[in-house]
């Protein structure tokens, strides 16, 4: 599939490797640490855990090709959108749970891990922004969520090329400085 082509290929870094953000006026609702290094957590409420482990149950379906879990994890009632690296837009539940379904279903769908995973929550929507490593390079992703049901449900996946900051990349077990697209 010449989107997943597109999807694995990799781009070298034009511009230095950005800096981790310094926290500004802003409140930093949650970090979790990768799930392999489960260590130092900030004080997280039920809700804040709702997000953050609705984003891991996203990267555990796409890391083990998972359609059910992943079709579990999206929005029913709100409307959806996806952008996979190098695709159109895809707007509406249908056209982006068939693009998983194709992408998941691929025996050339890419290996992939959620690092660094930031969760902000304002009422019945939350965002986490985070960096997914594939095949050794890296991806910055925004997920959004809201409430539904009485739980978290994404609404929107959007990753692209990045240079991940150094500190990230040691932590997942790779260089820094690094994009994929």
């Amino acid at each position: 599939m010449a989107a997943l082509s597109i999807f694995r290929s990799r781009l070298s870094a034009a511009a230095p490797a950005p800096t981790m953000p310094k926290e500004r006026n802003r409140t930093v609702i949650a970090r979790r640490p990768d799930p392999d290094n489960l260590v130092e957590h900030v004080d997280q409420t039920s809700d804040q855990n709702g997000v953050l482990s609705t984003n891991e149950a996203f990267y555990r379906a796409f890391a083990t090709r998972n359609y059910e879990v992943m079709n579990t994890v999206w929005a029913t009632d709100a409307p959806v959108a996806c952008i996979h690296p190098g695709w159109r837009s895809l707007g509406g539940r249908e056209p982006v749970m068939a693009s998983w379904k194709a992408i998941l279903g691929s025996e050339s769908a890419p290996d992939i891990s959620c690092h660094g995973a930031v969760a902000e929550i304002h009422g019945d929507f939350a965002y986490v922004i985070c960096y997914e490593r594939v095949e050794g390079s890296f991806l910055v992703a925004t997920n959004l969520f809201v409430r539904e049901r009485g739980g978290w449900k994404m609404v929107h996946h959007q990753a692209g090329p990045t240079n991940v900051p150094d500190e990230v990349a040691a932590a997942a077990g790779g260089a820094g400085g690094r994009s994929v697209h």
